[in-house]
């Protein structure tokens, strides 16, 4: 009885890690189910070893599927702001001048070149890409409709989600490399744009 309901729910596991062809996880649900088929065909499930590998692949399981539906969330929640924040007239195409879209690239560059920079502000911003401070805020506006502090906040954010995934640092390694020098503070920003702590984050979705 125990192996048959054993063998039924690796069944079901298989067949709904094969039909997910989730965009965020690429081939990882696939992967899944190719090992827990490949445990299926082992002759009976009286190793305990065997056992435990495949207790080890349904909690794989299970954090894949946390983590499907938080990025989904996620995307679901920005499509509606971006929805609700759109106008009522919107034209058929819309064209990025050649100066606009290479200032725009050289932007984010300069963010990503001083993502661990606690001291990066928009003095410092301004300065690098050449612009005034407020030609900075009308055209990070245009481009993302954020401050230049919440674009680059944003991305901070971003990258550290990356790195919490990974699970090869800890919480406050993630911080000073993301630009925060204050672990505490850097946990408050991102439990108020993710709802979770980074720690609750790491535990829940590191692969």
């Amino acid at each position: 009885m125990i192996e048959t309901r054993f063998k039924s729910d690796l069944k079901e596991n298989i067949q709904e890690l094969n039909n997910s062809g989730n965009m965020y996880l690429a081939d990882e649900p696939k992967t899944r189910a190719k090992n827990l088929e490949s445990l299926m065909a082992q002759p009976a499930y009286k190793n305990e070893a065997l056992k435990e590998q495949v207790r080890t692949l349904f909690k794989e399981v299970a954090r894949l599927k946390s983590r499907i539906e938080f990025l989904e969330r996620e995307n679901e929640q920005r499509f509606i702001k971006e929805r609700n924040t759109q106008d009522f007239f919107q034209p058929n195409e819309v064209s990025i001048p050649s100066f606009d879209e290479k200032l725009f690239k050289k932007a984010l560059r300069i963010i990503e070149e001083n993502i661990s920079n606690e001291l990066f502000n928009i003095s410092a911003f301004c300065s690098e890409l050449g612009v005034s401070r407020t030609l900075l805020f009308l055209k990070v506006k245009t481009w993302a409709n954020f401050t230049p502090n919440e674009l680059i906040k944003h991305y901070r954010m971003r990258r550290a989600v990356q790195l919490l995934e990974k699970g090869k640092m800890i919480v406050s390694e993630v911080s000073y490399h993301v630009g925060y020098k204050n672990p505490k503070y850097f946990s408050k920003c991102f439990s108020e744009k993710f709802g979770l702590t980074p720690s609750q984050f790491q535990k829940k979705y590191a692969i």
